[in-house]
């Protein structure tokens, strides 16, 4: 009877699904020092970060049990116009993300990357947003990098921020351990985080949740949406040529004592 009752408290101690969800960091990063990814940004890119290339091991939390996340969001508004100057229509070309850990079962593990609009006075809640790109990707595992994604949309900078959002879905019964890379550099706006495993149904800023230096790591690549085409200069034809030299001359004849 005792090895089954030990066999029972086995399978349950080891099944994912039994386990209870918190926000912590990732234990197995401890004793790391800060890394430099020597990250190079496109020529037109924003991020809120002070220094975007750098990963702080052991500084980023996550919902999970024993390591192995729940579903959680990770979140930047991005005031195009306010902080960074963008107005007018413009083309995001793809996300830059930290990863602090990538690490499972089977060597990958799926992420999502959505893009939204937002009207500038909303509140951040997930029923304002508008979904403007997606992008699902495999993450390879790894520690302490910086990946480019390739995820597209069109905003307006003037009138809607742009939200980037991480999304990882539940990773328990995979074995999947996932930390989104951050530092404590500083920032020039919130880093977000919402993960309903924790009790965190809508984006809020790592700060209230016990976390303020985890600032996450991101930055967004744009490009000029519609630029408006240049002013065509009008070609000199040989009949107007002709017509500027006679006009010249004319008034040449009539000012010249």
């Amino acid at each position: 009877m005792n090895k089954k009752i030990a066999l029972l408290a086995s399978i349950i101690l080891t099944s994912n699904v039994a386990f209870a969800a918190s926000f912590s960091i990732n234990s197995n990063s401890l004793g790391l020092s800060s890394v430099n990814t020597g990250y190079s940004p496109a020529a037109s890119s924003y991020t809120q970060n002070i220094d975007p290339a750098t990963i702080t091991p052991a500084n980023s939390v996550s919902c999970n049990a024993g390591g192995l996340h729940a579903d959680n969001s990770y979140m930047r508004r991005f005031d195009l116009d306010g902080d960074h100057g963008v107005t007018g229509s413009i083309n995001i070309d793809s996300v830059d993300i930290g990863i602090e850990t990538a690490a499972g079962t089977g060597g990958t593990q799926p992420i999502t990357i959505n893009l939204y609009s937002i009207a500038n006075a909303d509140a951040l809640l997930f029923a304002n947003l508008n979904n403007i790109g997606t992008l699902s990707a495999n993450v390879a595992d790894a520690s302490a990098v910086i990946q480019n994604f390739v995820v597209t949309g069109t905003i307006d900078g003037t009138t809607d921020d742009l939200v980037v959002e991480v999304f990882t879905p539940d990773g328990q019964g995979a074995g999947h351990s996932f930390f989104m890379g951050s530092n404590t550099a500083g920032q020039i706006a919130p880093s977000f985080i919402a993960a309903a495993a924790c009790g965190i149904t809508e984006p809020t800023d790592t700060a209230a949740i016990g976390f303020p230096t985890m600032h996450i790591v991101m930055t967004i690549n744009a490009s000029n949406a519609a630029l408006a085409p240049p002013t065509p200069v009008p070609s000199l034809t040989w009949l107007g040529l002709a017509l500027m030299v006679l006009t010249l001359g004319f008034f040449g004849r009539r000012f010249v004592k």
